[in-house]
């Protein structure tokens, strides 16, 4: 019931940034107060179908393809990876959802190891995944950053540079 849960909230918050990136934040209280929310959440949503298909496949002791458990874990760690990086490199940078995702990686990655035995390969996994999305997602940022700047200063040379009403052509202008 936990993977269905998790499957549907997922959903939910896919279709809400699918949503929300069709208009840009106009001020930082406005993207702290919807991109942050809608990312965390969508960031937890995602830990949560993680943890909860590995719980349903370990509890039923499954073995897809003979693969192994390792291996799928592995398999299940790159979807996250890919899927998080879509999501981050969307039109307003979720950074959000990569900062949660990289934080329940990283537990998980030290309760792999903290555990007996230890779990090396999938803890170096859930770390090496980890790193990807926060490199990725921080690049997006960045670059969504950059873009707000610049159309700022375009904006202000402009209006910097715009007539008065009554000005004069020669006019000096500070």
């Amino acid at each position: 019931m936990a993977f269905w849960v998790a499957a549907l909230q997922m959903a939910a918050g896919l279709t809400t940034i699918h949503w929300i990136n069709g208009w840009p934040p106009s001020t930082r209280g406005e993207h702290l107060t919807a991109d942050v929310p809608v990312g965390a959440f969508l960031g937890v949503s995602i830990l949560a179908l993680l943890a909860s298909l590995g719980g349903w496949l370990v509890r039923g002791n499954s073995d897809v393809a003979g693969w192994g458990a390792e291996a799928w874990t592995l398999v299940a760690l790159v979807a996250v990876v890919l899927g998080v990086t879509t999501v981050c490199m969307t039109d307003r940078g979720h950074l959000t959802v990569a900062l949660t995702v990289v934080w329940g990686l990283g537990w998980m990655g030290i309760a792999r190891l903290l555990e007996s035995p230890a779990a090396v390969w999938p803890a170096v996994a859930a770390f090496a995944a980890a790193f990807l999305i926060l490199v990725s997602a921080s690049s997006r940022r960045h670059q969504v950053d950059h873009a707000r700047r610049l159309a700022h200063r375009r904006w202000l040379r402009a209006e910097s540079s715009a007539r008065a009403a009554g000005e004069v052509r020669e006019a000096v202008r500070t």
